[in-house]
């Protein structure tokens, strides 16, 4: 994403990070990598089938007439309205945090801070970031509540380099491990061990330079420096 241009939804600013999941020997591991993108090959010139046409909406005529029922148009009985409080900045913690205005607002049912609930914390990653929320009666109410609570914020130096990210494992998800069975000791009691040094004839297609072979009567087990399950996905990384 690093290289592609702006109208592609490329951006100077950002960077890929792809998570891989690895597992040799039992040991269970997560990698975070920060991966550039090529450039993507650019689309023909015009319009194709679907792609650049235009494309009737089915709820084009309802929304027109003032028909359309949006999820703000839904009151059910009993139920509440909720507000949250967001981080004004970058990065930042939570010093103190005063509810008892917000809790004693008119219709207000129940207020929470941070760490009352998952996702509402004391140290904000990035703006926006909840870290209290208000339930009352209506909308309004929940929402002058929310004006009422009294954060005093300590403000922390925000991280902004992606590989800097990585390279001190400063991440919104945190790297799992874990192992399972007792390779090591599996491997001292083989009866019968062969150990070996091959090499590919593509080192391009096997992806691996060199690897090893342990076989016993019962079982016969191979690995390499490739021979892992992996799967990725994108990740954000956290601001500090």
């Amino acid at each position: 994403m690093r290289h592609l241009p702006a109208d592609r939804g490329g951006d100077l600013q950002l960077a890929r990070l792809i998570k891989s999941e690895k597992e040799v020997e039992g040991r269970y591991e997560e990698v975070w990598t920060l991966v550039d993108e090529d450039a993507l090959v650019q689309w023909p010139a015009g319009p194709g089938d679907i792609v650049g046409r235009d494309a009737p909406r089915l709820d084009g005529h309802a929304k027109a007439r003032g028909e359309a029922r949006y999820t703000a148009d839904v009151q059910l009985p009993g139920m509440l309205h909720t507000a949250l409080l967001h981080s004004p900045h970058a990065r930042s913690r939570v010093r103190r945090i005063d509810l008892a205005a917000a809790e004693a607002a008119p219709g207000v049912l129940a207020a929470i801070g941070p760490g009352e609930v998952k996702g509402v914390g004391e140290e904000a990653d990035y703006e926006g970031y909840t870290v209290a929320a208000v339930a009352a009666e209506t909308l309004e109410q929940a929402e002058a509540a929310v004006r009422l609570i009294v954060v005093d914020w300590e403000e922390l130096e925000p991280l902004l380099d992606a590989e800097l990210a990585v390279e001190r494992g400063s991440l919104v998800s945190e790297s799992r491990r874990y192992e399972r069975g007792d390779f090591e000791r599996g491997l001292a009691g083989l009866r019968r061990s062969i150990t070996t040094r091959w090499r590919p004839i593509s080192a391009s297609a096997s992806g691996a330079a060199a690897g090893s072979t342990s076989t016993s009567r019962r079982r016969r087990s191979g690995w390499s420096a490739t021979s892992s399950r992996r799967h990725s996905r994108s990740p954000r990384t956290r601001s500090g």
